[in-house]
């Protein structure tokens, strides 16, 4: 191989010098030497050295060194005064005379810095190692960014919902990690808003992410996880930052302290925050792991302005306090102990006008119109303690979750004769959950307690047919729920590929309601049997679980069969009547999924059969709000659901292209119908035994792609959904069919290194149907347009509209809001100037509907302001 290169080298010395050689008519002598490095006296190979006459630039000889650094010339003719020159790209050029009676000739060089011209090399956005993703973060980050909560929502192939939750190709993540380490527990809102982008370097997406490391080739899941990975100097550091707004219009402030620091072995994150700005921080401490469903029941509702498809920023007045500890340590066995505890005082306000036209099948519509005003204080205290050892061969978990809230709502009525209802709503939720894994057996349990102690008073009362309450009724409702399981798996390996799960878990669910109404100046008890409750319901039972599983590399199929005994005991002390029930329910599933190349093909089916809860046992009056009232005659309650859905899910990291295609179908099978009954703008509800089915369609097409040639990046989100179902209306039996479509798409790029613009718009339509009577077909637009410029460095200015359009209104059917934020930054400190709705407008006029009645609402919204935050880094 050297031989080739140094005949391909001497080739094209040859070629080079063809103009200026003589050619060698006869060889009658040969030059020898050898060169050697100057500080070394290492040989040089690849020098080119060529001989010609002192006064003659034309070369008479020339040749390559070999890997010794030895040389041979051939000089033809009679010569004197030779010179021997010596170059090469990595030497100085070095020139000799020599004489053709010289011995071995010795040349000394000197080694030559290589100077290379300057080039860029530009990462890859997107790219893809076995299962991890990774996005570039300074690919995808505008100089206007705060958090890296802003960065995820334009990477291409995550969607981020507006409560903050997280899916990529279109299911919820199953983990948020902060450089492989779960500090947050699920409420990565308080990371995903708080860590500065700056600090980041990739977002990992580790696709079929198990979490359980014993499980990892068992047991695959269809979620991912997300992993925050920062830069090398943001590994270790401890950063302190804090912030201090003041603004006009009202008196505004926007007040933080935020301190972290994260390693791989532990990891902190502390912050206060205090806000008026209309910015919803409560929503930080939102949990995204764990049931969908809460232990709590909602008794009351006194408050009926339902909050418009916008923005908070526009419509939230709040005044709110949040305090995080969040701490995280690597112990000694391989041991991980995790605290987070999280205070929040949240005080917010609503003023607005509503109205709500039912529609009666006598075409006698009703219509309820409300002027109203609302406060709810929040004051919410949570923490979470978990103890966890995550190693090949075992896992061991212990997690402690407490929730205890003080909440309270005052809602007052200004139509007619004002109408007051305060709503006192504490709290109490503590869970344990302990998990025992190794590969062939699992054992795990789970014990909750939650406790209500609730009330509604109202002021006059307006439900007239309870004759015993007067001017005056309070109703107090005491809750308590028990809540017990273990569960046991026993892994089988079948074959290589082929196993089996069992899985048993005994259950007792133990729940106790009581209520009852105070009335009159001296808030005495009514003892009237149809404004108390008093309920005692326990569960007993028992699920055994099948699950087959079988994988071959690409292939996954899942057969779950899997069966519950339950046995019911309800107990009215009220009526003294008390009902047993054994019951059989069958929850069986399956799931598959392959993979081929960039596709992701998934079907999922199941059947679920279920009863009702509690609520559907109440024989008294329950008021939720001062003109709404329910109450059951004890109809026992069953359901089944059959479900089916396919995906189709393609994703090319060369082009950075992120498709989901989803659709699915299910239907609800139900023993129980609904019941509405109006009588003038007071509302019962209850139910019947009636058999009736209802079905639900629905397609969903997610994209996203990043253009490199342009800079930017798209995506579209878009979904169909109809439905069909039966209610019950004044004691009539009408059908009901919804349809709707949404499509959302959104544009970002980057217009050199000065600029950036992102536009968005979700437009939806939606019609339906009630008793073969169509109503009008609503059209809903929301858009937004940014322009982010940095006219020199450290400094950005930002220019955003939103508009808003509802094609059911008789007049203002658009709404438009513009705001503009100027920052700087000088050192450590960075200034950043707010002014929202510029175009100061006050109000908002929504409307919607469901089954039986349309709503209205003119809600209140944030006046024109200017706020003023100066952010400032002290570590």
């Amino acid at each position: 191989m050297n031989k080739l290169i140094s005949r391909i080298i001497l080739f094209y010395v040859t070629f080079s010098f063809l103009s200026g050689a003589q050619t060698l008519r006869a060889q009658d002598l040969v030059l020898k030497g050898r060169v050697i490095s100057e500080e070394s006296s290492s040989p040089v190979p690849g020098v080119v050295v060529s001989l010609h006459a002192k006064d003659n630039e034309k070369v008479l000889a020339y040749g390559l060194t070999d890997g010794s650094g030895y040389f041979s010339l051939p000089i033809a003719g009679d010569w004197n005064d030779l010179v021997l020159t010596a170059s090469s790209m990595m030497t100085e050029t070095i020139s000799l005379p020599v004489s053709i009676s010289d011995d071995e000739i010795c040349i000394k060089v000197k080694e030559k810095k290589l100077a290379i011209r300057e080039s860029k090399v530009q990462a890859s956005k997107v790219s893809m190692r076995g299962d991890t993703l990774s996005y570039n973060v300074a690919s995808f980050l505008k100089a206007d960014d705060r958090s890296i909560g802003e960065v995820l929502k334009r990477l291409p192939g995550i969607k981020v919902n507006s409560d903050g939750e997280i899916f990529y190709q279109n299911l919820q993540i199953n983990k948020f990690y902060v450089e492989g380490l779960d500090l947050l527990q699920g409420r990565y809102g308080l990371a995903t808003n708080n860590i500065d982008p700056n600090m980041v370097a990739t977002i990992q997406i580790l696709e079929n992410h198990q979490p359980i490391r014993v499980l990892k080739d068992m047991e695959i899941p269809q979620q991912a996880a997300i992993n925050i990975k920062l830069k090398r100097s943001a590994q270790g550091a401890f950063f302190l930052t804090a912030q201090a707004g003041l603004g006009l219009s009202p008196l505004l402030f926007s007040n933080e302290l935020l301190g972290m620091r994260f390693t791989n072995s532990e990891q902190s994150l502390m912050l206060y925050k205090n806000d008026n700005t209309g910015r919803d921080i409560a929503s930080e401490m939102t949990s995204f792991y764990g049931t969908a469903t809460s232990p709590l029941l909602t008794f009351f509702s006194p408050e009926v302005l339902s909050a418009p498809s916008i923005d908070k920023k526009h419509f939230l007045f709040n005044n709110a306090n949040l305090i995080s500890f969040n701490d995280l340590k690597l112990l000694k066995k391989g041991f991980t102990l995790t605290g987070n505890a999280n205070f929040l005082i949240d005080r917010q306000r609503k003023t607005g006008f509503w109205q709500q036209t039912v529609i009666d099948p006598k075409n006698r519509n009703i219509v309820v119109a409300e002027d109203l005003s609302s406060k709810m204080l929040k004051r919410e205290l949570t923490g979470t303690i978990a103890l966890e050892k995550n190693e090949d061969d075992r896992y061991i978990n212990n997690r402690t979750d407490a929730n205890i809230a003080w909440n309270r709502q005052d809602c007052t009525i200004a139509s007619g004769s004002p109408i007051s209802q305060k709503a006192e709503l504490p709290s109490f939720i503590v869970e344990n959950q302990f998990a025992y894994k190794t590969a062939k057996d699992r054992f795990s349990s789970h014990l909750l307690f939650s406790w209500q102690d609730n009330s509604l008073a109202v002021s006059p009362i307006m439900l007239q047919d309870l004759k015993a309450l007067d001017d005056y009724a309070e109703e107090q409702v005491k809750y308590g729920r028990l809540e017990l399981d273990f569960r046991y798996y026993r892994n089988i390996r079948l074959s290589r590929r082929l196993s089996l799960d069992l899985n048993l878990r005994p259950f007792i669910k133990d729940m106790h309601f009581t209520s009852g109404f105070l009335s009159g100046a001296d808030r005495s008890e009514v003892k009237t049997d149809s404004l108390r409750n008093d309920l005692l319901r326990t569960e007993l039972g028992a699920d055994v679980e099948g699950d087959f599983r079988y994988q071959k590399r690409s292939f996954t199929a899942q057969l779950n069969a899997s069966g519950q005994y339950l046995y019911l005991s309800r107990d009215n002390h009220v009526s003294a009547k008390k009902l047993n029930h054994n019951i059989f329910l069958l929850v069986p599933s399956a799931y598959v999924e392959y993979k081929k190349r960039n596709l992701i093909f998934r079907l999922d089916a199941s059947y679920r059969q279920g009863v009702s809860d509690i609520s559907n046992d109440f024989s008294g009056y329950n008021m939720s709000s001062y003109r709404s009232f329910s109450r059951s005659d004890g109809t026992f309650s069953r359901y089944g659901r059959f479900s089916i859905d396919a995906g189709i899910h393609y994703k090319d990291i060369s082009s950075t292209l992120f498709s989901s295609l989803t659709a699915g179908y299910s239907r609800t099978h139900r023993n129980t119908l609904g019941s509405l009954n109006y009588d003038g703008i007071l509302c019962q509800t209850s139910e019947m035994k009636y058999d009736n089915s209802s079905d639900y369609w629905w397609v969903n097409l997610e994209s996203g792609k990043d253009i490199r040639a342009l800079s930017s990046t798209v995506k579209l989100d878009s979904r169909f959904s109809h439905s069909k179902s039966l209610t019950l209306y004044q004691g009539r039996i009408v059908d009901y069919a919804m349809s709707s479509i949404e499509i959302a798409p959104s544009w970002y790029a980057l217009l050199g290194s000065v600029a950036s613009i992102s536009y968005e718009a979700d437009y939806s339509l939606s019609k339906s149907v009630v008793d073969e009577e169509k109503n009008r077909i609503l059209h809903n637009l929301r858009q937004s347009l940014e322009v982010s410029i940095a006219p020199f460095k450290n400094a950005n200015i930002k220019v955003a509209g939103n508009h808003y359009y509802n094609s059911s209104l008789p007049s203002e059917r658009s709404h438009w809001f513009m705001e503009m934020g100027l920052g700087y930054k000088y050192k450590k400190t960075e200034w950043m100037l707010d002014w929202t709705n510029i175009f100061n407008t006050k109000e908002l006029v929504s409307y919607y509907y469901d089954q039986m009645s349309s709503y209205c609402s003119r809600y209140g919204l944030r006046p024109m302001e200017i706020l003023l935050r100066v952010k400032f880094s002290i570590l």
